[in-house]
């Protein structure tokens, strides 16, 4: 790496606001998306997969009446090709159709990426809860995990991910807080113990 002007860096600048914002000429997208510093596609980067599904979870009205294009604006951006994000749009479609998100839509308090931190029994522990709701006194937690989960191992280890959150944010809420997975590519739910 070489140290750049500040034109340089001005131009990456712009150049990513275009990427993002969609004030490219037409054409020119394509160009810009093989910049050596573009994003690799969803479907060869778990990473990158479940950075774009948890943005769009993060961003959708849960109705999912705006998913389509919230998908397609952020597959621009992740540098997602329009078969994988119609891929994502029915995993993420599935996720809403949960009996889950029908508790999060009647929800009178909801929260989405909330940054979490406390004790845990391995030390100090920190991470992001990706939907927090409050629904007749009942507060609900939800982890959304988008890998593939290859066995009980995998749902323990994120059981006790959530099962954490859900402990950092009793303390603050003043009540008990139900930790949940949600496994997208299922559609499943998983009450974490």
């Amino acid at each position: 790496s070489h140290p750049s002007t500040a034109a340089e860096a001005d131009d990456r600048a712009s150049t990513a606001a275009q990427r993002v914002f969609g004030t490219e000429a037409e054409g020119e997208l394509a160009e810009l998306s093989r910049s050596s510093e573009a994003p690799a596609a969803a479907d060869d980067e778990p990473a990158v997969f479940g950075s774009y599904v948890h943005e769009i979870l993060a961003t959708v009205d849960l109705s999912g009446a705006n998913l389509a294009s919230v998908a397609h604006t952020l597959a621009r951006q992740y540098g997602v090709t329009d078969e994988s994000a119609a891929r994502v749009i029915q995993m993420v479609e599935r996720v809403l159709r949960l009996p889950l998100m029908d508790e999060a839509r009647a929800a009178t308090q909801i929260f989405r990426e909330v940054p979490l931190a406390g004790n845990a029994a391995a030390g100090r522990a920190q991470g992001k809860a990706d939907l927090v709701f409050e629904r007749g006194g009942e507060w609900r937690v939800v982890d959304f995990k988008t890998d593939r989960l290859d066995g009980a191992e995998a749902l323990r280890e994120y059981g006790a991910q959530v099962a954490g959150y859900s402990s950092s944010l009793a303390d603050v809420v003043g009540a008990q807080v139900k930790p949940v997975l949600c496994l997208v590519r299922r559609g499943e739910v998983v009450e974490a113990a």
